[in-house]
């Protein structure tokens, strides 16, 4: 431990500290309770929103799947039955 964590550690011990009295402790208890139980009541909007957007991604991903495999429905281009031949007079 450097000298400097001791010296912090030896102000930590001379801070002021109270121990909050049983009255004070049930009363942040009881509205730590109340406000659990609030929040549990409210519907998770954020899920909705959550889900929402995973379905409009999933329905972007399909018509870019969609797409892709259109576009390789195509027929294949014939092959060009023309020949072409040199000239005997061509020069190389």
């Amino acid at each position: 431990m450097s000298e400097h964590d001791e010296h912090l550690r030896e102000l930590g011990t001379q801070l002021p500290w109270d121990r909050p009295d049983a009255a004070r402790r049930d009363a942040v208890r009881s509205s730590l309770l109340v406000a659990a139980a609030e929040d549990n009541a409210r519907p998770a909007t954020r899920w909705y929103v959550i889900g929402g957007a995973f379905a409009a991604g999933a329905l972007a991903a399909a018509a870019a799947v969609l797409l892709f495999v259109r576009a390789d429905d195509r027929p294949a281009p014939v092959a060009s039955a023309a020949r072409i031949e040199a000239s005997p007079a061509a020069q190389f």
